[in-house]
């Protein structure tokens, strides 16, 4: 658990007090996530992706919710997880519809 900024120095929020731990951004996490999905597939809208989790990111340091160190924490655990989610996809879909063609051969899919 770490304390969040707005705790630890004396702060004026721009809205409400989250409670949670400040240490990974969960909100870099889930955007480098979805922009390195999207990149992986299409290279332009990726990029304009990241360079909304590049403002969000920044927007929440600045607003004094996360510290930089947070947001890169979120960040590489989002480009971790968008990768494992693309590698996850091109290995299963062939077995998966290699799995549906035996059922089909059943009627049973």
């Amino acid at each position: 658990f770490r304390a969040r900024p707005f705790v630890e120095h004396d702060l004026n929020l721009l809205f409400y007090e989250p409670t949670d731990s400040s240490f990974p951004a969960n909100a870099s996490a889930i955007g480098f996530a979805i922009a390195t999905a999207v990149f992986l597939r299409r290279r332009r809208l990726g990029l304009a992706l990241y360079g909304l989790a590049l403002l969000y990111s920044f927007a929440r340091v600045y607003a004094g919710v996360h510290y930089p160190s947070d947001v890169l924490g979120g960040a590489a655990i989002g480009l971790a997880a968008g990768l494992a989610a693309h590698v996850c996809v091109r290995v299963g879909s062939p077995l998966v519809r290699r799995f549906l063609r035996v059922w089909q051969s059943f009627y049973l899919a």
